[in-house]
């Protein structure tokens, strides 16, 4: 307890799934948590969940300009970031590529991708005079392929690179800022969950139900034969973010019960 007593936390796409847990996590270990999501409702709800310790922003993040505003308003009222988890995302809508349309395509890589380059710009801004960690969300789509979900993968691999070249060029410059990448595997969240749900109903699924998907993945997951829960990519997260993890720098940290082994 207290691993992060002082210190000021970002968190994108915090009101639910696996944002929410490492909010959850965060203000366990002491930090004052602020965490955004374009979900004005689900934010507030959430903001009350986790108490006095977190502060709820609404948040685009594929507007730049918001981006801006809310590192002000962080700088403003709290100074310095202390860590950054770029978390927000969203899934594609089961196309495979030759049906996908261009505004699909795009609008899986605003969120995914883009939102991540611009949190990632603008929290090296923040941090570079005092330091910090950047953590990025990416997932094993980011390390593997699946069919129908060209533009996540396409933007979860692109996460992995741009951490990657994010590390550097923060090394290179002497900053004292560490980013990393985590990948979660098929984790019990409600973008998993709605994801399954759009394929099935577009008829691109072999599956009937969501229940059905789930079972079949369940058995595909080498360790328990079944999925991962939000709480578990939040300790690698923490881990990433601590001095635990103090020369580890550029590099990925997939949680995905061994699906990515086979």
């Amino acid at each position: 307890m207290g691993k992060f007593k002082e210190k000021i936390v970002l968190v994108t796409g915090g009101a639910r799934g696996i944002g929410f847990a490492i909010c959850e996590k965060f203000i366990q270990e002491g930090a004052t948590v602020i965490f955004t999501d374009i979900d004005s409702s689900s934010g507030d709800k959430a903001n009350q969940k986790l108490g006095s310790s977190s502060i709820f922003i609404q948040q685009d993040v594929c507007n730049e300009n918001e981006w801006q505003d809310v590192m002000l308003n962080i700088k403003k009222n709290h100074g310095y970031l202390s860590i950054l988890v770029n978390n927000a995302g969203i899934a594609s809508d089961g196309s495979r590529l030759e049906d996908c349309n261009i505004e699909e395509w795009r609008r899986v890589l605003s969120v995914d991708l883009d939102s991540v380059f611009l949190g990632t710009k603008y929290g090296i801004q923040n941090m570079k005079k005092k330091g910090g960690s950047i953590v990025n969300i990416s997932s094993i789509m980011g390390i593997v392929g699946w069919p129908g979900s060209g533009p996540y993968n396409s933007a979860k691999a692109g996460v992995r690179m741009l951490t990657k070249v994010a590390a550097l060029e923060c090394a290179e410059s002497g900053y004292n800022i560490r980013v990393n990448s985590v990948h979660p595997g098929f984790t019990d969240t409600p973008l998993v969950k709605n994801a399954f749900e759009e394929t099935i109903k577009k008829g691109d699924s072999i599956f009937q139900s969501t229940e059905e998907a789930y079972a079949a993945v369940e058995i595909m997951q080498p360790l328990g034969n079944r999925l991962g829960k939000p709480s578990e990519i939040a300790d690698a997260v923490i881990f990433l973010a601590s001095t635990n993890s103090s020369f580890i720098t550029g590099t990925e940290l997939v949680v995905d019960g061994g699906y990515t082994a086979k």
